[in-house]
């Protein structure tokens, strides 16, 4: 299925401003995908250091064979080094294209974890902000609807850049607040775009991020930004980060 990909960074950004955490947006986009890609069942598995489950679409009754995994890495992590390989080359990979019929029959990891879901071909991706992965994502189908093709990986990673973004955007800085501090102005003072700028700034993210998250210029974004500053009172992106997560925008 043809993705108009402006439309789809519209709905990602709005998601992304309007949604309180990064589980919430993540859910919204797996079943946002099932429209680009239809899929069966659908998991994200968040970046390596994190303790949070996955997010997952249809993934219920198998979610202790993902425990499996993870319980014994050292039996399944070598028989995936071609599908990592393709990872960190393409951004994504269809299982169909990069392992043989005898591999996706006999590696311990389709075999033991696959295979048992009914999988019959997947596309998986590698999402990342600023070079480091955050998460990956797999669309799965078991047979009912035909194979994913070259042009669904094609767009998938035609995608993943405003994915990472989005997704950074609704981490929680590790800064906690200061609730004694006083806020310059209301949440209610500021425009709907100030305030998105204002929370992905204290999510960190750069102008020309931001600017490729909203389809704008990084020139229009500093603009925006120094009459962000002027407005709340801040010196620069620190206090404005600062006074988002006084004012309870994260």
């Amino acid at each position: 299925m043809r993705v108009d990909r402006g439309t789809f960074l519209a709905e990602l950004a709005t998601v992304a401003q309007a949604c309180r955490g990064e589980r919430e947006l993540l859910g919204w986009l797996i079943r946002r995908l099932a429209a680009i890609f239809p899929h069966d069942s659908a998991i994200f598995l968040l970046r390596p250091d994190s303790a949070s489950p996955p997010v997952t679409v249809n993934k219920e009754p198998f979610l202790d064979l993902h425990r499996q995994f993870f319980a014994n890495p050292r039996r399944y992590l070598p028989g995936m080094r071609k599908g990592n390989l393709a990872l960190q080359t393409e951004g994504a990979y269809l299982d169909t294209e990069v392992y043989t019929f005898g591999e996706r029959s006999n590696l311990p990891f389709y075999a033991d974890i696959v295979r048992p879901q009914g999988i019959t071909n997947q596309i998986v991706g590698e999402v990342t902000f600023r070079g480091q992965p955050t998460g990956t994502i797999s669309l799965c189908r078991n047979g009912r609807i035909g194979p994913f093709r070259i042009r669904d990986r094609e767009t998938l990673v035609s995608l993943l850049p405003a994915i990472g973004l989005a997704q950074a955007a609704v981490r929680v800085p590790s800064a906690p607040p200061n609730p004694g501090a006083a806020q310059p102005v209301p949440i209610e003072a500021l425009t709907g775009r100030e305030v998105q700028i204002a929370r992905l700034i204290a999510g960190g993210l750069s102008n020309r991020e931001i600017a490729d998250l909203f389809g704008t210029s990084p020139n229009t974004v500093r603009n925006q930004l120094h009459q962000l500053f002027e407005k709340v009172g801040a010196s620069g992106r620190t206090e404005l980060a600062v006074w988002a997560l006084q004012a309870g925008l994260l």
